[in-house]
């Protein structure tokens, strides 16, 4: 399905009408006319007065885009709410704009939903449910959500999507593609492929029109036996592409313990433990598993009875290859630490510089963004809009977006799931510290990374868990990073001085000790590093 809405050779190049059919072109050619009308009346007007420096203000332009997509239906609101997380392409006054998208619809009539639910399961809804709640919980464009009962007495909750949704995203896509390919040939957006963006955005939007996906997103987070969290399960039987029925989680939304503190009281948990259990959890999936949901903001998290903590909502997920991981929190652990120099050293290998970009001016900002969120962070008398974790990381964006250097889609989900860990522990009563947090995770789940050379080494390779393909992609990885002179600097020993390893070597350590013949592998693996260590401390000391 989606290489029929991505597929580049055939966006703005199809012969002929017979596989869509006249009424099809007809319908296209009214919705393509209507969103111009729209776009000219809400966006360009205001956009063209801004570079004209006349009347309209750049927050003018972002409402305007924010009004477009809204009206635009639920392919072009999914678009804004992608487009509000790419802080590497737009500012962050247009991102925080587009972040207000409304995804709020009527729902469907109830009698429409158990139909809808009949015709995928293939009898009648009481043949699996005892009990259905013909009114929704919740309704959003793509979905809504139901109470059930199954015949055992287990509650549900049952997600059916709405009619019409894929075929209508498909065919927005395509129409949007076949304008991508326009802009694209007339150079409208310099230095962004808009057919490249919209084949990223159509991939990462349309995985959520198919709720086995989200389902198995669910399975894989609780399968991990250390999670910290509660995760509903899938009742596969009963489950399709366009309906999803899961446990029911009973608790508290964490916006309305935010909203209203008595409702902790009531559930007998304190706020600061609420903070620490929730980072706990969040950073396990983004530096231990890897795979971690992707929009954990307080809507989504439910507080039960005794402080126990459940996720729901699997649509949105990310995932970071075990060699990200490793540079990630290397990356992490070393701002924590105050040593700003590694730190940008590791965050450095992980984007993609233009061939304009100004890699020293580029570093010197980007430091300086790490020294004053390293400060702040350690100064009690910071405001606490200044410790927060998405404030430093826009700034960064910002840099990056001036300095042309772009990350990569991934890792963007990475940043946007801990500043939103981040923002909301700090919603919470009490002053919450995240790198602190961080500092403890890492030492508890890491006792004595701190010793020097190749025990650090694999302290780092344990924790991130690589298999054997990951480690083995890591060499191709490292080899493919663009021309920014990094080197990852892991934490020396008690003299506090760094120990620096070229991000090459780690890789080559890493495939050799995931080699089968374990025992000769390592010993390969472990000269190598020790090697590579000996000759970066030699050219280190005598710099």
């Amino acid at each position: 399905m989606l290489a029929a809405v991505i597929d580049s050779d055939e966006i703005g190049e199809r012969r002929g009408v017979s596989a869509v059919g006249a009424w099809h072109l007809v319908v296209a050619i009214g919705r393509a006319a209507w969103l111009t009308a729209l776009a000219i009346r809400l966006f360009f007007r205001p956009a063209v007065l801004h570079l004209l420096k006349h009347d309209s203000t750049e927050a003018e332009v972002a409402r305007g885009l924010r009004r477009l997509l809204e009206a635009g239906g639920v392919t072009t609101v999914k678009i804004g709410q992608y487009l509000a997380i790419r802080r590497d392409l737009f500012s962050a006054l247009t991102c925080a704009e587009l972040s207000r998208l409304l995804d709020a619809v009527p729902p469907m009539p109830g009698d429409r939903a158990a139909a809808i639910i009949a015709g995928e399961l293939g009898s009648p809804i009481a043949t699996w449910f005892a009990a259905f709640d013909p009114v929704p919980i919740g309704a959003a464009s793509i979905a809504q959500v139901h109470r059930a009962r199954l015949h055992d007495g287990t509650r549900v909750a049952v997600k059916i999507q709405r009619d019409g949704i894929v075929a209508t995203m498909t065919a927005d896509f395509r129409l949007i593609a076949a304008a991508a390919a326009l802009a694209d040939r007339l150079g409208l957006f310099s230095g962004v492929g808009a057919r490249a963006l919209v084949a990223e955005i159509a991939a990462f939007t349309m995985r959520e029109t198919d709720f086995r996906i989200e389902g198995r997103t669910a399975d894989r987070i609780a399968a991990d036996p250390e999670r910290g969290v509660r995760i509903p399960r899938i009742h596969w039987t009963l489950s399709t592409r366009r309906v999803l029925v899961m446990d029911l989680i009973v608790g508290v939304p964490l916006a309305r313990v935010i909203a209203r503190g008595g409702d902790a009281k009531r559930l007998r948990i304190t706020p600061a433990v609420i903070a620490e259990r929730l980072c706990e959890a969040f950073l396990r999936q983004l530096f231990v598993t890897g795979f971690f949901h992707g929009d954990p903001h307080p809507g989504n998290v439910m507080i039960q009875r005794g402080g126990g903590i459940a996720l729901i909502d699997f649509g949105i997920f990310g995932e970071i290859s075990g060699a990200d991981r490793l540079t990630l929190a290397a990356y992490v652990e070393n701002l924590a630490l105050g040593r700003i120099e590694a730190a940008f050293d590791c965050y450095a290998a992980l984007v993609t510089p233009a061939p304009t970009t100004d890699v020293a001016a580029y570093q010197r900002a980007t430091q300086a963004i790490l020294r004053g969120w390293h400060e702040a962070a350690t100064d009690p008398a910071t405001p606490v809009e200044r410790q927060l974790t998405a404030y430093y990381q826009g700034l960064m964006f910002e840099v990056m977006r001036r300095h042309r250097v772009r990350l990569a889609p991934e890792h963007l989900l990475f940043w946007r799931a801990l500043g939103l860990l981040d923002s909301t522990a700090h919603q919470l009563p009490g002053q919450f510290d995240l790198l602190a947090a961080v500092r403890r995770f890492f030492a508890d789940i890491r006792p004595g990374i701190g010793v020097r050379g190749a025990s650090a080494i694999g302290g780092l390779v344990d924790y991130v868990r690589l298999t054997r393909g990951e480690a083995a992609r890591a060499v191709a990885a490292v080899a493919r990073r663009p021309a920014i002179p990094i080197v990852a600097r892991l934490p020396g020993g008690d003299d506090a001085r760094a120990v620096a390893l070229p991000l090459a070597a780690v890789a080559l350590a890493l495939h050799a000790a995931a080699l089968p013949h374990g025992l000769a592998a390592g010993v390969v693996a472990g000269a190598a590093a020790l090697v590579a260590i000996g000759g970066v401390r030699a050219l280190w000391a005598g710099s």
